[in-house]
């Protein structure tokens, strides 16, 4: 995240892209980096439009709209593109077209 916060990207927004991180990883169950595939990616992805249930009361009835997920998925991307270049792996990312 350090990249992102040199690249002018606000905490606030850095804060955000962390938590749809850690929702991502946990959903994962902290699988390996290298190991993350462009199906498991799709997978979270049609688990958020159809199973994700915020962690706040009040929000029962909630589904995240397409932006929502879109932003998501810009996280997983930006995530993806860090370890593409420093880790060497491959971007599992870049074959999702965005929600609409």
């Amino acid at each position: 995240m350090i990249a992102k916060l040199a690249d002018g990207y606000s905490k606030s927004t850095i804060k955000m892209y962390q938590c749809r991180l850690n929702a991502l990883s946990n959903w994962l169950q902290n699988v390996e980096i290298e190991n993350i595939k462009t199906r498991d990616l799709r997978e979270y992805l049609l688990n958020l439009r159809m199973d994700f249930k915020p962690d706040c009361p009040g929000f029962d009835d909630y589904k995240l709209t397409g932006a929502k997920i879109h932003s998501y998925l810009k996280a997983i991307r930006g995530r993806d593109i860090l370890a593409s270049e420093e880790l060497e792996v491959s971007n599992a990312a870049l074959a999702i077209k965005a929600p609409r």
